[in-house]
């Protein structure tokens, strides 16, 4: 998969697995060191949110923020889980991260399918 500035993975990559269209990201630092938000839009919308943490990052870190309790989801990353259509993924041998719908369109498996293309990369 394709990355940009920020190390975000390509806006063409993500739309295809979520079936949508989005624009190039933006990228900022995070809120600690290593960390990087990647922001997609629809138009002028912030649409779909994607945070790297440095490899490794534990799954408790990635999915610190949950509203609620998380539910474990097979498959994705060394492991993954989700809150609503939040899924938080961690792997040691590249970025963790979590993906955030933040328009409220997309389903469960179109988040899940944006996560896999992103550990496919």
């Amino acid at each position: 998969m394709t990355t940009t500035a920020g190390n975000c993975p390509s806006a063409a990559a993500l739309g295809a697995a979520a079936g949508v269209t989005y624009t190039a990201p933006h990228s900022t630092p995070g809120y600690q060191a290593g960390w990087v938000a990647c922001q997609y839009n629809q138009g002028s919308q912030v649409a779909l949110l994607v945070s790297l943490y440095p490899s490794g990052t534990s799954l408790q870190t990635v999915s610190a923020n949950a509203a609620g309790s998380t539910t474990p989801v097979s498959g994705i990353g060394d492991s993954a889980s989700y809150y609503d259509t939040l899924v938080y993924v961690s792997r040691s041998s590249a970025p963790s991260f979590s993906v955030s719908d933040e328009t409220g369109t997309l389903t469960l498996a179109q988040v899940e399918s944006v996560a896999r293309a992103i550990v496919a990369g």
